[in-house]
């Protein structure tokens, strides 16, 4: 069955929307795709914004096109000023975006004397920052775990980093802030980074500054070898972003200007797929192969989820499912992982 994407309103011939604002509320709009300009109103107290799109058709959506969010009659509002909370924030800018996320999480960075003491003597034999920084990813996987906090202002603002070192646990925000606290205790810089994660999620609209993100990484400025840390999974190799993060828009948060910059991607060499087979027919028609695939970067994150969080059991007969051709019999199989920066 094809699989349509149609907005909710073309069921009816014709549909109009619009936004309204008080005059002195400054909202900022992008309206992309619409087949007519919009109808602007001023009134004593307020402004209306007036779109009509009629007759629209459904859009197939097809692998590899770009998003649909690119495709079809959007209209994005973001305000100008907020509040959450107590926190005020204006936005005009990413730059601003970037101050505001910056103040809400400023000041809670502190460790535990011990635990700043434990951690510096982990790294205290390493010869390079790269050396140092991979010890404290594999000490923040095996000794963290991820924890969804959204509870009022929780869903912005990261708890502190003596509460997520001491309790073991945090989200996205959390850990990335442990991991940032970790780093500063040893003398490395290091910069919170805001992204749309998701491997069937859209890139931002890079042109509209507005709140867009659903999570945040960590990025450690290291010359020309720029390192991105993925604070939430505890088998990720250190660097490795993958689907989830790799190749889109996202903004590092800094102390005086935040930027929008862009993850690397992977190259077609980097997710490789190689497979050599030796299969042996026999007159009565059956076959016996013996098959080794390597598969890289984005290609093995399957396997790597399997190989993880799957028991031996369970692994077999996700093998066979995954195999789809009918009467065939493991004998035996067998994982190797490799944990490099292009994993395989």
């Amino acid at each position: 069955m094809k699989n349509y994407w149609i907005l909710l309103f073309i069921l009816r011939l014709s549909t109009t929307f619009a936004q309204k604002q008080e005059v002195d509320l400054k909202v900022r709009i992008k309206a992309q795709n619409m087949p007519t300009k919009v109808a602007i109103a001023e009134m004593a107290t307020t402004t209306s914004h007036r779109w009509e799109v009629r007759n629209l058709t459904a859009v197939e959506l097809e692998p590899y096109s770009i998003a649909r969010n690119r495709q079809m009659p959007m209209v994005y509002t973001a305000p100008t000023d907020f509040a959450v909370d107590d926190y005020n924030g204006t936005i005009k800018s990413w730059g601003d975006l970037g101050t505001f996320y910056h103040q809400l999480n400023s000041n809670r960075t502190a460790l535990p004397t011990d635990f700043s003491a434990k951690i510096k003597a982990l790294v205290a034999n390493e010869k390079t920052d790269v050396a140092r920084i991979k010890k404290l990813y594999e000490y923040l996987q095996n000794n963290t775990r991820y924890v969804s906090i959204q509870l009022g202002i929780g869903g912005w603002q990261t708890m502190t980093a003596t509460d997520a070192a001491t309790k073991g646990f945090g989200d996205c925000k959390a850990l990335t802030n442990l991991m940032g606290a970790m780093l500063t205790d040893i003398g490395i810089k290091s910069y919170p980074v805001l992204v749309r994660a998701g491997e069937d999620e859209a890139d931002i609209l890079y042109d509209f500054p507005s709140f867009q993100f659903n999570h945040v990484f960590v990025c450690v400025p290291n010359n020309k070898d720029t390192l991105w840390l993925e604070c939430t999974s505890q088998t990720n190799p250190m660097g490795y972003l993958g689907t989830f993060t790799g190749n889109r828009h996202v903004l590092l948060i800094t102390e005086k200007e935040s930027k929008l910059l862009k993850t690397p991607s992977l190259t077609p060499t980097d997710n490789a797929q190689l497979r050599k087979s030796l299969i042996v027919l026999k007159e009565n028609g059956e076959a016996k192969a013996s098959v080794k695939t390597m598969y890289k970067g984005e290609q093995q994150e399957k396997f790597a989820a399997v190989l993880h969080h799957m028991t031996a059991s369970d692994q077999r007969k996700w093998l066979e499912g995954d195999l789809d051709l009918p009467s065939v019999e493991i004998e035996k199989y067998g994982w190797v992982e490799q944990r490099d920066r292009v994993p395989m």
